[in-house]
């Protein structure tokens, strides 16, 4: 199964929210970028889909819920989401260390 395959079928068992995102519009290999490696021009485009897209907050939210480790959602790549999970958990212990 292709990567535009895959991603058809979760569009079409998705929230609605989903259907309003701009990325169902552009090719899906733009945000699956190959592990391990910087800033491709492929993620780059895919970061600025992301930023013009009107549901950025729901899909960020979204990957974060669900723990994506591979596609770039809410303009975030899966080690941007890693880092993001870090630090609110370290501000979570905060108080504790008092």
């Amino acid at each position: 199964m292709t990567i535009t395959e895959t991603f058809d079928i979760i569009l079409a068992d998705s929230p609605e929210w989903m259907r309003h995102a701009l990325c169902a519009d552009a090719d899906p290999e733009l945000f699956f970028p190959e592990p391990g490696g910087g800033t491709e021009p492929a993620e780059g485009e895919a970061i600025r889909i992301c930023r013009r897209c009107p549901v950025m907050a729901d899909c960020l939210r979204h990957a974060m819920k669900t723990g994506d480790r591979f596609a770039i959602m809410g303009g975030k790549t899966p080690r941007q989401r890693t880092r993001i999970r870090k630090r609110m958990s370290l501000g979570r212990r905060k108080p504790g260390l008092r």
